[in-house]
């Protein structure tokens, strides 16, 4: 179920100012392409997207017009020099560095400029009368509580389209606002395991372990340590001077619906917390 009738007509578009972003470090290629998908359907001024190599950057560069929205690649963080070079060959208004490794800072553009016209525009679209799914009370979706969940408008969009797809599959348990609710944090459960299942099976123990403390482990345990990096290469946690943030999506693990959608993927998740996670073969 698509949310949004994408491309947006110009005269609806958001207007990010011109300038160079970084991209969530922690996206597969298929998400990237899917991301850079959305924000050319999405931003003013916008018509094009191009996905580059960052060593392919002093060829491709000039071939972006100033209505291309220009993601780069870079397969390897430490860099500096490629990132310096390829920010030199950049010359449309619009591009995304999309770095391995997360940097200090640099993601909030997100939060600022993206998210609050988003949400604006998926919740007019919900509570449209002509919405086809009007009479199925799409317009309890609840947005803005997917909002709070994730800092990133690709996966605020696809939480949606998943938590209608759900609620369609369960309608005759009832379409009420908790209803979709219920559906919203139980594909916050399944997403969270499709981050999981991105570790390697021996990392998923020790991330645990970080979730199961919230965080606030002893950071001279090598095992705590190995387990904060595993969430944060996966986009769930941040590190920062030997402290762990996490992130809005790790911090309602044990909400029972969430472990419900968990278990989709890792059925002996048990129904209080994290003790024991095996993934489904």
């Amino acid at each position: 179920m698509r949310l949004l009738n994408l491309p947006l007509p110009m005269d609806q578009r958001i207007h990010l100012p011109p300038g160079r972003y970084l991209f969530p470090w922690h996206l597969p290629p298929d998400e990237t392409l899917r991301f850079a998908e959305l924000l050319t359907g999405l931003l003013y001024g916008v018509n094009q997207h191009l996905l580059v190599p960052w060593p392919a950057v002093p060829t491709l560069a000039s071939t972006a017009t100033n209505e291309t929205l220009l993601v780069v690649t870079f397969e390897d963080a430490s860099v500096e020099d490629a990132i310096t070079e390829a920010l030199a060959c950049i010359t449309c208004p619009h591009a995304m560095l999309q770095i391995p490794q997360p940097r200090e800072s640099g993601y909030a553009w997100q939060e600022r400029f993206l998210k609050p016209a988003l949400i604006t525009l998926l919740q007019d679209r919900c509570d449209d009368p002509q919405h086809p799914l009007a009479s199925f009370n799409v317009a309890a979706l609840p947005v803005r509580l997917a909002a709070s969940l994730t800092t990133e408008a690709l996966e605020l969009v696809e939480l949606l389209e998943a938590t209608i797809e759900h609620r369609l599959e369960h309608g005759a348990e009832g379409t009420s606002e908790e209803d979709y609710q219920t559906s919203l944090y139980t594909e916050v459960g399944r997403r969270f395991g499709e981050r999981l299942l991105r570790l390697q099976p021996d990392q998923v123990p020790d991330a645990l372990r970080v979730l199961s403390v919230e965080g606030a482990g002893v950071w001279s345990d090598e095992r705590f340590r190995a387990g904060a990096k595993a969430l944060e290469d996966i986009g769930l946690a941040r590190v920062a001077g030997g402290s762990v943030s996490l992130g809005p999506m790790a911090r309602c693990a044990n909400d029972p619906r969430v472990l419900l959608g968990l278990r989709t993927m890792f059925p002996h998740v048990e129904g209080s917390g994290w003790s024991t996670v095996e993934p489904r073969a």
